[in-house]
């Protein structure tokens, strides 16, 4: 099964999930961000994430999206920063 990790950028880079900041199982992922900055997300299977399924997000002001805002892959995720549910990672499972 997918995991969504959040992790440390050294972490983001080598694709390891072994101390994970937060992590979903559930396969359906909705992360809140709740401080401004870097914030990276890996999948927790170290050859998916090698492969490309992992991403960054520069998080810095809650106003830019609302939470009810649909998202897809396509939204540009400096639109999903601050408080805002980022349910882009969503069609990372």
């Amino acid at each position: 099964m997918h995991t969504v990790c959040e992790v440390s950028e050294e972490d983001f880079q080598s694709c390891s999930a072994a101390n994970p900041i937060s992590i979903d199982k559930s396969g359906s992922t909705n992360m809140v961000i709740t401080s401004p900055g870097m914030h990276f997300f890996i999948c927790g299977i170290p050859s998916i994430c090698a492969g490309g399924m992992k991403v960054a997000i520069n998080a810095q002001d809650s106003t830019l999206a609302s939470p009810d805002e649909p998202c897809t892959p396509d939204t540009p995720y400096n639109r999903w920063i601050g408080a805002a549910v980022c349910q882009c990672l969503g069609w990372l499972a």
